[in-house]
């Protein structure tokens, strides 16, 4: 089984597998090889699929969302719409280039731009105020019930290799297309227009 999300449209999902009852570590390493082709891969257990759903399948919506208010905040602050856009995704992309440094903590990497009386901390307060952190959380543990995993792998009795590719985001399966090409030599693939089904 394996949980994509929406951002494998520009090659940067971050992808979750796990291992089905027949899988075995040959299948598995296939099937890490084929997602690593879109984003990022990790191999749980099973049982944890739904809480993968629920953090990196639903996360770009939480995202978008605050950089959307970040944004407005920018706009209310007398920037224009372009502008604020534009300050508001970089800061999100450069953040997370940050971020892949694993040395750092989160905590780390926001202890080194919170200066002391500075401007960074007193917007901090007024988050921790408003709980921010835990509205998130509680957003992730809101969804573990019920939700669905997308992509699944079978195997048929020859145990050769065949993919139905539904990322569960809008848009035309030729736009994913060109990260499975390296693939295609490996393993016969079959690729599946991506629903409208969207996380």
């Amino acid at each position: 089984r394996s949980m994509p999300n929406a951002a494998a449209m520009v090659g940067k999902s971050a992808t979750a597998i796990c291992a089905a009852a027949m899988a075995s570590e040959d299948d598995m390493k296939v099937a890490e090889d084929f997602f690593s082709a879109i984003g990022e891969v990790v191999i749980v257990n099973e049982k944890l699929m739904n809480a993968v759903t629920a953090l990196s399948g639903s996360g770009p919506g939480y995202l978008f969302t605050i950089m959307e208010a970040l944004s407005d905040a920018g706009v209310l602050a007398g920037l224009s719409r372009d502008v604020s856009r534009k300050l508001a995704v970089q800061t999100v992309v450069g953040s997370a280039a940050m971020a892949l440094n694993k040395d750092l903590s989160f905590s780390n990497l926001k202890d080194s731009i919170t200066s002391p009386g500075g401007t960074t901390i007193s917007g901090l307060r007024v988050m921790e105020r408003a709980g921010v952190r835990g509205i998130l959380m509680d957003a992730v543990e809101a969804e573990l019930p019920g939700v669905h995993v997308y992509s699944l792998p079978r195997i048929d009795p020859e145990r050769r290799f065949h993919y139905e590719i539904d990322l569960g985001v809008k848009g035309p399966a030729d736009r994913v297309e060109p990260a499975f090409a390296r693939l295609r030599a490996k393993y016969p693939l079959e690729v599946q227009a991506p629903s409208s089904n969207a996380y």
